[in-house]
């Protein structure tokens, strides 16, 4: 018995130390901590913006247009950043140029800031609305306009 013992107290005694050989950087594992929330946040606050007839906001090109909703399609899953932008999946902003709903390089502007109001409007910082062009099909642009009560505007 007395080899077994003494067999367990050698591997106790060379565990022990390698116990204590990593040192951990408090900072950096903070850090690390902290961007692993704002991903975990970033990859819960995706989300589609149903237009009605099935059809959501897309970024394919580089104008948002409403095409067939696909909850597993990138450029249909949005986030909102903490400067209240819609931020498209590959980086890109949702705002106002010529008239036009665009994909743009974030910026400050006003006409990248998004809320998405009581009811159910994207409503830009200039108070400009998001509603998609005339008939509801695949392909519709997005465009800005005053904001009203109509069902254009509504964004699920």
């Amino acid at each position: 018995m007395k080899p077994a013992y003494m067999l367990i107290a050698l591997l106790v005694a060379t565990a022990a130390p390698a116990v204590n050989a990593v040192s951990f950087n408090k900072e950096a594992l903070k850090a690390m901590q902290q961007e692993g929330h704002k991903i975990v946040e970033q990859a819960e606050s995706k989300r589609l913006y149903r237009a009605g007839a099935g059809l959501c906001l897309d970024s394919t090109g580089p104008r948002a247009v409403l095409k067939a909703c696909n909850d597993k399609e990138a450029k249909q899953n949005w986030t909102s950043n903490e400067q209240q932008q819609l931020v498209a999946s590959d980086g890109r902003c949702l705002g106002i140029a010529n008239g036009a709903a665009v994909l743009q390089k974030c910026s400050a502007a006003k006409n990248q800031q998004w809320q998405h109001d009581d009811k159910k409007r994207l409503v830009n910082n200039l108070q400009q609305c998001l509603q998609f062009q005339g008939n509801l099909v695949a392909g519709a642009n997005v465009i800005p306009a005053q904001c009203n009560d109509a069902p254009r505007q509504v964004w699920n």
